[in-house]
């Protein structure tokens, strides 16, 4: 584990390898012992060393071993126990005492030590005492490594214990609502790290810039951990240490207290990689032990990996130190463990900066697969870099980690039926695939479109419940187009008739979790743009739930309710997902449909609206507040009014006459029974949460899905909803916007 497996090999070695003391016929920075292991006499001195000292032929065979070991991975020298034998009688019969040695090596005639020495007791016991010295050291910053790992055991055991109480014993987590529980709810675990106010964009660049990277950090109970984790990894770095001089190994103070700091971070940093690895992969088990989504543990990868890349510049530096006061760092270029280092290093930089928010998102296909690359290189680098020095446990186990990812990638493409076939129908796509597995609410799945400039990457899309369902296989996905491989998929289907077009695909899924929300009395569902994907099937698989729940008599149908707010900029949309708001409309769903950017109107207003746009405004929003106010005072959540945005968003006005299809029509002008829709204003989701939550009478479960401004409105309603309702449980949770 910590490269040294004799401690008494090792003593021998390092004493014999001072030049000052023991000048052998080799160069005096022989640091590969490419020299030195070919040399007889250099060989026997530390044989006879270890005869010496070693009290048992146990601690005689692991010290051999251990030099076995070193010429073997450094050198390149091969030797067996055998030959390890021949050179100590060798030895035993030209051995010359150290005082004997003392005197030739003071005559004027004395070049080079050509034959081995017995090595006296004073300088072995220094080497034993530095040695020692040195595997405690490298034996706590293991612990302490391993103590990391453990922090993040604990993290995950809470997540686990959590959401096996959602699914396990719902009734004692609704009772669990006190004071405490309510304000931990409300301050630790909902909300976003900073307020709203924090959140909001500034007017200036600076402020921007600022808000911009508020804006992309975690959640607060994730942030908290990530902080815990970095304190953890501040105080492992600066505690015990023990020194030791004079030093046999190091020489000097300066230079123990050196490598002592960078082994210490070293060591810890090649103990978090297996979790580099693991919450990278999609199919991490963590994910259905506790609930959490594929971007939770995402998040935390990205952390880790600053925190791990940090360690590692911090390492090389007091190494790159150290190797100037020693005066050999061109030297150990010629070490197949530091440049590996280097590759390492290097890789893990690139890695760091390419996956910046910017040039992630201009370059996402780039930044992905050079991702990848650079991660297999990285692995690649550490191998050579720890081979010779201990700690391969841990990257036996991060490729573990990587193998076993991807053989179940490999696994569920051949389970899903190989190469299928995708019919497109504009950006809505079916595919049959093999039935051996059905989706469920929340699902998603990796697809692969075989084109030849796109076959190598894959996806993630929702999965929705088709309106109709013709046969059990059938998967139906929404796409929303963005820039790289939806965009070119956009522009594919383009030049087809009537957008309709098949292109072969392979499928990976499924993969998501369900989230634990049937026991609530209602359900606030919040969707932003496509994604209402996700929120339909929660929606659909909720409403079925509770008219099988009415039918058996548990609940009445006032006990029960079902709210969706959907904001979208235009119909275009609508038109996609149209079966799917009819199938909604269909059940007990309060469905509020908010058509931000586009507003109906006849051609004979629209230039009197045009004109009158300002008073308008003032009067509607006037009305809209009076009515509210009137509404909601009754505390009725059948009759609330969401509160509307008073600023208009960039508005498109349509005529009806435009629209071709008359089901849109209907939609739209509110003639659809359960689906209010309404143009041109967008909701203020902070404010209405926390308002219906007031009204509504039990438990309640928010659901949400959509761009991050959304949701963290969301997270806020909530979070002021909780504090402020002590007489039933309400929770948030949140649903990952994909492809």
């Amino acid at each position: 584990m910590v490269g040294i497996s004799s401690d008494i090999g090792a003593s021998c070695l390092y004493v014999a390898n001072n030049a000052t003391n023991y000048p052998f016929d080799c160069p005096s920075l022989d640091l590969n012992y490419k020299c030195r292991c070919d040399d007889p006499a250099f060989l026997g001195t530390i044989l006879i060393c270890i005869d010496d000292v070693s009290e048992t032929v146990e601690s005689v065979s692991n010290s051999y071993n251990y030099i076995i070991d070193v010429c073997s991975l450094q050198a390149n020298k091969k030797y067996s126990f055998r030959n390890l034998i021949n050179v100590f009688e060798n030895a035993s019969t030209n051995l010359v005492e150290y005082n004997d040695y003392q005197n030739d090596y003071n005559s004027i005639d004395f070049a080079h030590l050509n034959y081995p020495v017995r090595i006296p007791q004073f300088q072995y016991d220094i080497a034993f005492d530095s040695i020692s010295s040195l595997l405690k050291h490298r034996y706590t910053s293991t612990k302490f490594g391993a103590g990391l790992l453990a922090y993040w055991g604990f993290i995950c055991l809470l997540g686990t214990i959590n959401n096996m109480g959602f699914w396990c014993a719902p009734s004692i987590l609704m009772s669990l609502n006190g004071q405490l529980s309510r304000y931990l709810r409300r301050h630790l675990f909902t909300p976003q790290l900073f307020s709203r106010n924090t959140n909001k964009k500034r007017s200036t660049k600076w402020g921007k810039f600022i808000s911009s990277i508020v804006r992309t950090l975690p959640t607060r109970p994730q942030s908290l951990s990530i902080i815990f984790y970095i304190m953890m990894v501040v105080l492992f770095t600066s505690v015990d240490y023990h020194f030791t001089m004079p030093n046999a190994v190091f020489g000097t103070y300066s230079n123990e207290k050196l490598i002592y700091i960078s082994d210490r971070i070293g060591i810890m940093a090649i103990t978090q990689i297996p979790l580099l690895f693991a919450f990278a992969g999609r199919n991490n088990i963590l994910i259905y032990l506790t609930g959490w989504s594929y971007r939770t543990f995402n998040i935390y990868h990205k952390w880790i990996s600053r925190v791990v890349w940090i360690m590692i510049l911090i390492h090389a530096f007091l190494y790159i130190t150290f190797s100037n006061n020693n005066g050999d760092y061109i030297k150990r270029w010629g070490l197949t463990k530091w440049r590996w280092a280097n590759v390492a290093s290097i890789c893990s930089s690139l890695s760091i900066l390419l996956s910046s928010r910017s040039i992630r998102n201009r370059f996402y296909e780039f930044f992905k697969q050079f991702h990848q690359l650079l991660a297999v290189f990285f692995l690649i680098g550490c191998w050579y870099h720890c081979i010779t020095l201990g700690w391969m446990e841990f990257l036996y186990t991060s490729i573990a980690f990587w193998a076993y990812d991807h053989l179940i990638r490999i696994a569920k493409i051949l389970i899903s039926g190989g190469i299928l076939y995708a019919d497109f129908h504009s950006i809505r796509l079916t595919i049959n695939h093999s039935g051996w597995w059905r989706n469920y609410p929340g699902s998603y799945v990796f697809l692969y479109f075989l084109k030849p400039t796109m076959f190598w990457q894959s996806h993630p899309f929702t999965l929705i419940e088709p309106s109709t369902i013709k046969n059990n296989n059938q998967l139906v996905i929404i796409i929303r187009i963005k820039n790289g491989i939806t965009k070119r998929i956009g522009n594919y289907i383009k030049n087809y008739p009537n957008l309709k077009v098949k292109i072969p695909v392979m499928v990976e899924g499924p993969y998501g979790t369900p989230i634990a929300f049937r026991s609530y009395n209602h359900a606030v569902f919040i969707a932003g743009g496509v994604g209402i994907t996700i929120v339909y099937t929660f929606a659909m698989d909720l409403a079925r739930q509770y008219q099988a729940d009415i039918l058996r008599g548990e609940y009445t149908q006032d006990e029960h309710s079902i709210t969706l707010y959907w904001i979208t900029p235009t119909i275009k949309t609508l038109e996609v997902c149209l079966d799917e708001i009819e199938s909604l409309a269909k059940l007990n769903i309060n469905f509020n449909i908010f058509i931000t950017r586009m507003e109906l109107i006849s051609l004979e207003t629209l230039k009197k609206e045009k004109e009158k746009e300002k008073e308008k405004e003032k009067d509607t929003n006037a009305n809209i507040d009076s009515n509210r106010i009137k509404n909601n005072v009754n505390d009725d959540p059948d009759s609330f009014i969401p509160h509307v945005s008073k600023k208009k968003e960039n508005r498109q006005f349509i005529d009806e006459s435009s629209i071709p299809n008359k089901r849109i029509v209907k939609i739209i002008k509110n003639q659809l029974s359960g689906v209010k829709v309404n143009m041109g204003y967008k909701p203020y989701i902070k404010k209405d949460l926390t308002e219906y939550l007031r009204i509504i009478q039990g438990t309640a479960a928010v659901i949400s899905c959509g761009p991050d401004e959304l949701s963290r409105d969301a997270r806020a309603g909530t979070a002021n909803a909780i504090l402020q309702n002590a007489d039933k449980r309400i929770d948030y949770f949140e649903e990952e916007l994909l492809w």
